[in-house]
């Protein structure tokens, strides 16, 4: 096994080509078996070159603009945890839309349980700021990101639902429920009984075709 790890690890220059060669007819069987023929460069990735932050902003009827303090670098110190958030918000900076927009749905909610308005719409900004690289922080020493120049843009924007809070929203905290309200809550209810009927009746022919039971 020494040996075939320092046939694979050593390194590709042409002067070892012809012992790699001989080399590999002696431990071909022994690397096929026990996989050692990888790529170890795993061990030593490319270092980070840019940091990543998702700000929400949240627009309200009135034009004012207030952004939310999520988790952006002023927060500081640096967090040691990587967390489902913050694994959320980097998937929304790059590629899922999706679940931005459910992330932009609770925006609007949270947001008018704590101030009383229901915003208009909520955009997601991009804020980054460029990591210098190894050499030159050997050179210049360390770095601290709060003096690192910051670039942002907005990537999205998700108006929130017409209508405000949902009724059972306002009936779990409490608020005012209006005539409409209800009367909408009963539209759903009535919709949600005939979808769950149509299902258990799909569900009783189904199991007519497999006979009783």
């Amino acid at each position: 096994h020494g040996g075939s790890m320092a046939m694979v690890a050593a390194p590709s220059y042409q002067v070892l080509g012809r012992w790699r060669l001989a080399m590999y007819g002696l431990f071909d069987e022994w690397i096929t078996v026990t996989g050692t023929d990888q790529s170890w460069t795993m061990f030593a990735p490319s270092p980070a070159q840019v940091n990543l932050y998702l700000s929400e902003v949240v627009v309200q009827p009135d034009g004012q603009r207030f952004e939310v303090r999520g988790l952006v670098r002023e927060q500081g110190p640096v967090r040691l945890r990587y967390d489902r958030v913050r694994r959320m918000k980097h998937a929304m900076l790059t590629k899922k839309r999706a679940q931005a927009r459910a992330w932009a749905e609770l925006q609007c909610r949270e947001w008018a349980l704590a101030r009383g308005v229901w915003p208009v719409e909520i955009e997601l900004h991009r804020r980054a700021t460029a990591i210098p690289p190894p050499e030159e922080v050997a050179a210049k020493g360390p770095i601290y990101r709060e003096q690192l120049k910051e670039v942002g843009s907005r990537v999205d924007r998700f108006p929130c639902p017409p209508g405000g809070l949902p009724y059972f929203m306002k009936e779990r905290y409490g608020l005012p429920i209006s005539d409409e309200d209800r009367a909408a809550a009963a539209v759903e209810a009535e919709r949600q009984r005939r979808e769950d009927e149509r299902k258990r009746q799909a569900w009783e022919a189904r199991r007519g075709i497999f006979g009783p039971g």
